[in-house]
């Protein structure tokens, strides 16, 4: 089974569980099944041996067990091959942060060495004629992608959410008011503004990067099937479209909501002009009746 978790998005602590895992598994001489700039998978056989979290559990373990880890720092997101419950809670007590609600994906991926064909692809797994890096690390990093997308998928819902109740209060009251929805007026809408762009880059470059092909996809042609068929299955380009869609929209009601603010702000500014107009009349006025 191949597990795909998120543990910290705003990443406060993946480089402190990059530095512990990496050091544990040199200390115990596991190999390094790829490493690049920003990803690295480790074979660590079996990972209990390692950091277990009881005698119990390392009684549990099968001595032939292959554990792989693969991390994406630049998704933030850590993908399992064929780790069991207690060895990923192992991984939780490296993170310096974890989110509150697990954003986790699951996918079956089979080895059967009797097989003839490299790999078959089947509705509900895929069945390996051997664990090949190449095909591993597109696995690994169709898994990442799908759930760190799913995470800007739940960040945008919650900024949707938030012009929407900014919606509902002005449809009752008539009026704007920023301080109650979105936080406290212009500065708030500017760092969503920043959010939102920051987001959008992210996914398009380099957080995701949605629209690059996998580098294993170009050289192979059993990765690249593994590859458009798990694109497929995890919808990958639909999500995408939709997310471009709600992005536009947020953009749509953040330039309309500082539009409404800078006017107030343009209103004020004209009440003040003919106040002091007025003033100054009113002391022109009095100077002439005084010398009368």
């Amino acid at each position: 089974m191949v597990t795909g978790c998120l543990p910290d998005p705003a990443g406060k602590g993946l480089s402190t569980q990059l530095k512990a895992l990496y050091a544990t598994a040199e200390k115990s001489n596991y190999s390094t099944v790829w490493a690049t700039q920003d990803s690295r998978m480790l074979c660590l056989s079996p990972l209990s041996q390692w950091q277990s979290s009881s005698e119990e559990d390392r009684r549990k373990d099968l001595p032939c067990r292959e554990t792989y880890v693969a991390v994406f720092e630049n998704m933030d997101t850590v993908v399992f091959f064929n780790a069991k419950g207690y060895e990923t809670k192992i991984w939780e007590r490296l993170a310096n942060a974890t989110l509150p609600s697990r954003n986790i994906e699951e996918f079956k991926v089979v080895v059967q060495r009797n097989m003839r064909d490299k790999s078959r692809i089947y509705e509900d797994h895929i069945a390996l004629m051997q664990a090949e890096p190449d095909m591993i690390k597109t696995i690994a990093y169709l898994l990442a992608q799908t759930v760190a997308l799913h995470f800007y998928e739940m960040e945008v819902d919650n900024m949707l959410k938030v012009f929407q109740d900014i919606n509902v209060a002005m449809e009752r009251t008539g009026e704007f008011g920023t301080a109650s929805a979105a936080g406290g007026g212009k500065e708030d809408l500017l760092k969503m503004v920043a959010k939102n762009n920051v987001m959008r880059t992210g996914i398009l470059s380099s957080k995701i990067g949605l629209t690059k092909r996998f580098e294993a996809a170009w050289k192979d042609p059993e990765c690249d099937r593994i590859y458009e068929h798990l694109r497929r299955e995890m919808e990958i380009d639909r999500r995408y479209d939709d997310l471009e869609v709600k992005f536009d929209l947020i953009q749509d009601n953040l330039k309309y909501f500082l539009e409404i603010i800078q006017n107030k702000k343009s209103d004020f500014l004209e009440y003040m002009i003919v106040v002091l107009i007025a003033a100054e009349i009113c002391v022109s006025l009095f100077d002439m009746w005084s010398r009368v």
